[in-house]
C-alpha cells in the first residue's frame, strides 16, 4: 500500500513533467511550489518520504522562525526539530495528517518574524509554505477517500 500511496503522490507533484518512472532514484518527493524566482537561500522546502504502512515523513527545512509552541506540537507526535539548521521532521500517518492543519496555524503566526532568521522574505515564502501544506493535506485527504472506494 506504500507504493501506492508514493506513486500517487509522484503523480499528483510531477511539478510539469508528464513522465515519472515508477522507480526513481530519489526516496523523497518534493511538496512546496519552489520555482526559478525563488531565492534558493531564504526558501523553504518542503520533502515527503513514504515509509512503510503509509506512514510518511514530512520535513520543512529552511531559514524560518520555529518557536516554542512548534517544538511542543512536534514532540507530541514524536517529530523532532533542528534549530541549527531551521529544520522540523515528522512522521505521521494519513489518519494524523490533521497536524499539519495546525502546524500551519503555527506558522502564520510567525509571518512577521522574518528578520528574526534572516530571511527578508519570509512574510510571502510562510505564505507559501502554508498553502503547501493545505494542498499536501488535500492530495491526503483525496488519496484516503479514492482508497476506501478502492478506486486506486
Amino acid at each position: 500500500m506504500s507504493n501506492v500511496l508514493r506513486q500517487y503522490l509522484l503523480e499528483t507533484y510531477n511539478h510539469g513533467s508528464r513522465y515519472y518512472p515508477k522507480k526513481t532514484k530519489s526516496s523523497f518527493i518534493q511538496i512546496d511550489d519552489q520555482d526559478d524566482y525563488d531565492n534558493i537561500s531564504d526558501f523553504i522546502n518542503i520533502f515527503v518520504t513514504v515509509k512503510r504502512r503509509n506512514y510518511f515523513e514530512i520535513e520543512i527545512i529552511g531559514k524560518m522562525p520555529i518557536t516554542q509552541d512548534m517544538a511542543d506540537l512536534v514532540e507530541i507526535y514524536h517529530g523532532t526539530i533542528d534549530i541549527t539548521i531551521n529544520r522540523i521532521s515528522l512522521t505521521i500517518n494519513p489518519k494524523q495528517i490533521e497536524v499539519l492543519q495546525d502546524l500551519a496555524k503555527l506558522i502564520r503566526k510567525t509571518a512577521s518574524m522574518g528578520d528574526l532568521v534572516g530571511n527578508p522574505h519570509w512574510n510571502q515564502y510562510s505564505a507559501r509554505v502554508i498553502s503547501s501544506l493545505n494542498r499536501f493535506i488535500r492530495t491526503i485527504k483525496e488519496y484516503v477517500s479514492l482508497r476506501q472506494k478502492q478506486l486506486i
